[in-house]
């Protein structure tokens, strides 16, 4: 699974979170397959914003910069830069 895209991924699991199987996923093809990258698309989209708890945790992770809100604008920044990595947006 490890070459597999972030969306991908994702879908994979929703297949399985809703009573399907790896195997079923695999095998979908068209309409139900589609359905399930445009649930893991968006899935992944909305968690582009990182809530309070999750910049809180990426501050600890900073121990060389100084400022909290510069930290906090960092840490927030990478989170936004990796789920737009995930959902293929950047432009490197």
């Amino acid at each position: 699974m490890s070459g597999m895209d972030m969306v991908e991924r994702v879908a994979r699991a929703i297949c399985i979170a809703s009573g399907g199987s790896a195997a079923s996923y695999d095998q979908a093809f068209g309409p139900s397959r589609t359905m399930y990258l445009a649930m893991a698309a968006a899935a992944i989209e909305a968690m582009r914003e990182p809530n309070e708890a999750m910049i809180v945790a990426a501050v600890r992770f900073e121990p060389f910069l100084s400022g909290a809100g510069l930290k906090r604008r960092i840490s927030a920044g990478y989170w936004e830069a990796m789920v737009d990595a995930a959902l293929e947006k950047t432009t490197a």
